[in-house]
């Protein structure tokens, strides 16, 4: 009666319904100011972009490797040519996609990330000595529930690393019936602030700070989220990773017909 155990935290995965259908599924991600995971710092160019996933057909069953060597037999490459047949809209904008046909029967749900290959850069990530960096840790991936209801699936355009932030939902009694962006707390902060903010439906939302001159310092938030009230946590740094100085920042929420900016203050 005195044996205290440790919490268990279980593992969950995505399972999801069998496709009823053969779908094709088309992904696609923005990595405009791509920065990679370990070093925090900007690519020097985006030469490649690949997919990567849990299970066929965007995986082999305990993901593929990270080498450029890999794509064509367990990485699926991006394009950003503007082709309709490889799903690209636009040619240049940054936005990289790919269609990928899932055959009926196979599973609707999938974790997935993607990689960048920028020619003479060498990640950490990869114990330095692959050139292709997966955009984020270990554990951290996006999440898909395909709608077999048509035969073709476009799924919402990921921002690369946009996994990076850790946003928890908050545990209430009932579902938030207005979009709100509450004050930030401790304001002013330092080093950490949180940032609430209450969903009344399913919306893209982006939740990103801006410096006094409106340059875009850190992005917490740019996912699709459901109904509840969220929480997110700054740490006073930059995209690159760096500590941005003390001084008075705005942070905006952007969603499905809503935005609101407030403003805070980083005292050191």
């Amino acid at each position: 009666m005195d044996l205290v155990l440790a919490a268990f935290k279980p593992a969950v995965v995505p399972a999801g319904k069998k496709l009823a259908q053969d779908v094709t599924v088309v992904f696609s991600v923005n990595v405009a100011g791509a920065v990679d995971w370990f070093n925090k710092k900007h690519f020097p160019s985006v030469d490649k972009v690949i997919l990567n996933g849990d299970f066929a057909p965007i995986g082999t069953g305990g993901w593929a490797g990270w080498s450029v060597a890999d794509i064509g037999s367990g990485l699926i490459e991006m394009f950003d040519n503007g082709l309709a047949a490889n799903g690209d809209a636009v040619a240049g904008d940054g936005i990289w996609s790919t269609k990928v046909l899932f055959a009926a029967g196979t599973a609707a749900a999938h974790y997935y990330k993607y990689g960048i290959y920028s020619a003479g850069y060498t990640d950490t990530l990869n114990a330095g000595v692959i050139p292709m960096d997966n955009e984020a840790g270990f554990a951290m991936n996006h999440q898909v529930t395909i709608n077999d209801v048509n035969p073709v699936f476009v799924n919402v355009t990921d921002k690369f690393g946009s996994q990076w932030v850790s946003v928890e939902r908050i545990p209430t009694a009932g579902m938030p019936e207005a979009f709100v962006l509450h004050a930030n707390y401790p304001n002013p902060f330092n080093p950490t602030t949180t940032i609430t903010y209450d969903l009344a439906s399913n919306s893209h939302v982006r939740l990103t700070i801006f410096n006094a001159m409106g340059q875009i310092v850190a992005t917490l938030v740019d996912a699709n989220q459901t109904p509840g009230t969220y929480r997110a946590t700054w740490d006073g740094k930059n995209l690159s990773g760096a500590i941005v100085p003390s001084g008075v920042y705005f942070y905006r929420i952007e969603g499905d017909g809503f935005a609101k900016t407030m403003k805070m203050t980083l005292m050191k």
